[in-house]
């Protein structure tokens, strides 16, 4: 579960917590230690759901809300969920970064990336103590970095296929007839008791 909430984590700090623009749905691609995953992603201001198949064929849907400063873990196909609240201090860094709150940010051109106009920057964050260098191609349409890499490419982000339109608020909430998984049930497996 610990390397689950450091992707969220990382792909928080990335994408989402720069988003000020339209709601809108996009495949996410995030390559780390050369793995590739790829999932379904909708955001709507302070809520996004990701929707990704495991390599085991699993099912995994996630939704962040900042509201509730908490990332729901869902196996739609077992009816399960987790809940991971976030940590003041993480939720802290992670709600309040945007662009210009940086230690650098230089601009390095104009480039289009997945249909968006977007302008292209070498940048430098510190979080947690870490300064961390890459370089991000932001869309002002979006309000977000459709894509990211690290400096060394060790790791790169990047959304395609993005639709901009309202979404239905149902996205982002665990249905009723969904059953809560105790922190052993996590540790164990998503099946959860009967």
């Amino acid at each position: 579960m610990r390397s689950l909430f450091s992707r969220m984590l990382l792909m928080l700090f990335l994408w989402v917590t720069q988003a000020g623009g339209a709601d809108f749905t996009a495949h996410s691609r995030i390559v780390t230690a050369g793995k590739t995953s790829e999932s379904r992603f909708f955001y709507a201001g302070d809520r996004w759901r990701m929707e990704e198949r495991l390599p085991k064929g699993e099912y995994r849907v996630s939704i962040f809300r900042a509201d509730e400063k908490c990332l729901y873990v869902l196996w739609p196909d077992k009816k399960r969920y987790f809940v991971q609240p976030l940590p003041e201090k993480e939720f802290r860094v992670l709600s309040t970064r945007k662009p210009g709150e940086e230690l650098e940010r230089v601009a390095l051109g104009q480039e289009k990336v997945s249909g968006y106009e977007t302008t292209k920057y070498r940048v430098k964050y510190n979080v947690q103590g870490r300064t961390i260098t890459g370089i991000e191609w932001f869309s002002k349409n979006l309000g977000i970095a459709i894509k990211s890499q690290a400096e060394d490419n060790t790791w790169s982000t990047e959304w395609t296929n993005i639709k901009e339109g309202k979404l239905d608020s149902g996205l982002f909430e665990i249905s009723a007839d969904y059953k809560l998984l105790s922190s052993k049930d996590v540790l164990t497996g998503p099946q959860g008791r009967k």
